[in-house]
């Protein structure tokens, strides 16, 4: 970090391109392990039954429009959305030019809303 020159849109941005790459060799890594040890895992505190079958349909609807992308749409909304980064950002952190990373943004946001659609959730 030292070494690191800029303002703090690039140091986002460079904290996410790292993000990315060691999440990318993570996956490269358990793709190659055929047994992944299982480890212990706390019980989750108990909430009522009403909101935890809404967090579960919630969870589930959202994993199931998450599906509907490609990993690479799938990639640049989350990057867009939940990182808050610009499409210049996500461009750099994904080793893409702006024009794809703006086109697989458009075609994600498509499929999306045709998945919504499908489901029968009003937008």
């Amino acid at each position: 970090m030292g070494r690191f020159r800029g303002d703090q849109t690039k140091f986002r941005s460079w904290v996410f391109t790292i993000a990315h790459h060691r999440a990318v060799d993570e996956w490269r890594r358990r793709s190659r392990d055929l047994a992944e040890p299982v480890e212990e895992v706390e019980p989750p505190p108990v909430g009522s039954a009403e909101d935890d079958a809404l967090d579960a349909l919630s969870e589930r609807r959202v994993l199931q429009v998450l599906e509907a992308l490609t990993a690479d749409q799938r990639e640049v909304l989350t990057l867009r959305i939940v990182a808050d980064l610009t499409i210049e950002q996500v461009a750099q952190v994904t080793d893409k030019n702006v024009g794809a990373v703006k086109a697989l943004q458009r075609r994600g946001l498509a499929a999306v809303r045709r998945e919504l659609a499908r489901q029968g959730v009003p937008l």
